[in-house]
């Protein structure tokens, strides 16, 4: 059963989704056989194409996230990966998985920043609100992993950051109006002035986050702040932000890497008395024997092992020098929450399985 957004989505009507897509897809397909290349018919099919494998491309990535599709997908990857671990199929079933589990993560997310409501009780134009930060919340999470796994194509991550920061304004605009309708009535948005909007808009991104990631990142990196999240670890910030990132973070379920990053820039420069968080930021010295924040180098140092690791043992299996056995292949693909604790059954340090992924989709065959 679908949930109020942003919560998970109901596979059975994503199927139906993505069935409908694929008839549309068709019908553009004759649209451009039956015109003429270059004329305005043949380009407004090309582009309603675009628009509709992108939606396609969503619908996957939301049916890779519900819970059944992801174990079907486990199950195939170990059938496979037990057989013939050189099977090109593997990259792309590793590929939705991954892809599934970072939606299926990052919705959850968003949903625990969604304010708390009682939709029975409240008036409609309350609820209003709380719908359309809900559909905006929805977005960036689609969004944001859609910029996650295209982090190698510049002008695609592009395209997607400019969609993810048009969901978050959509969001901080609906947040602001329900809070104002939540404490003066269902007039009071319309009441207020310009000014008084903006600052609304600036109260509630203190408490909860609309931001969009200024930069790609690649693909161990994201994967690695998805095992970190899992296993409840703040963000990884650059290490000039470090010591500009404050005692009152919030809880890690619900921090990410950009709005971690725009706290630190925000604390940086209200420290060196300038108001454009986006300025330049000095970072607080180090000592002389201290270059890097402590733990640190420690931590870059364990990111880069999990990704190595999975590689190397990769490698191996593919080799025949690493044996294959289907308990062996669950613990290194399957999530394990409290495996990393015993380094008898922990899989590479990494407890979630999304390393192996990594390796799978992306290391050469």
């Amino acid at each position: 059963m679908c949930r109020a957004q942003p919560g998970p989505r109901c596979p059975k009507h994503t199927r139906a989704k993505i069935t409908s897509l694929l008839a549309t897809r068709k019908r553009i397909e004759d649209r451009l056989a039956a015109a003429n290349p270059g004329t305005r018919a043949w380009e407004k099919a090309a582009q309603d194409r675009q628009r509709n494998d992108e939606a396609l491309v969503l619908a996957n990535n939301e049916l890779n996230s519900s819970t059944n599709r992801q174990k079907e997908l486990e199950d195939t990857i170990e059938t496979l990966a037990s057989t013939d671990p050189k099977d090109p199929k593997l990259r792309t079933l590793a590929r939705d998985l991954a892809t599934g589990r970072l939606l299926h993560a990052e919705r959850l997310r968003q949903q625990k920043l969604m304010p708390a409501i009682d939709l029975k009780s409240c008036h409609p134009a309350a609820r209003q609100a709380w719908l359309e930060l809900g559909e905006a919340r929805a977005s960036m999470a689609r969004y944001k992993v859609r910029m996650d796994v295209n982090g190698s194509q510049p002008d695609v991550w592009a395209s997607w950051r400019d969609r993810h920061a048009d969901a978050a304004r959509r969001a901080e605009l609906a947040a602001a109006r329900f809070e104002a309708i939540q404490k003066n009535g269902p007039q009071a948005w319309g009441l207020m002035t310009a000014d008084e909007r903006t600052k609304a808009r600036a109260a509630v991104n203190e408490t909860a986050d609309f931001t969009t990631p200024t930069a790609p990142q690649t693909l161990e990196d994201v994967f690695n702040d998805y095992i970190d999240q899992q296993g409840g670890a703040s963000p990884n910030l650059d290490p000039r932000l470090v010591n500009w990132a404050g005692e009152d973070n919030p809880a890690p379920d619900v921090d990410s890497p950009a709005w971690a990053e725009a706290r630190a820039r925000r604390n940086a420069a209200e420290a060196a008395g300038d108001t454009d968080a986006d300025g330049p930021v000095t970072a607080k010295p180090f000592s002389g024997k201290q270059q890097t924040p402590p733990g640190y180098a420690g931590r870059r140092a364990t990111r880069r092992q999990r990704a190595g690791s999975a590689r190397q043992l990769l490698r191996e299996i593919r080799r025949g020098t690493q044996s294959m056995d289907s308990e062996k292949l669950q613990s290194l693909l399957r999530p394990a929450p409290g495996q990393d604790g015993d380094p008898s059954k922990a899989a590479i340090a990494d407890p979630t399985g999304m390393m192996m992924l990594l390796a799978l989709f992306t290391g050469r065959r």
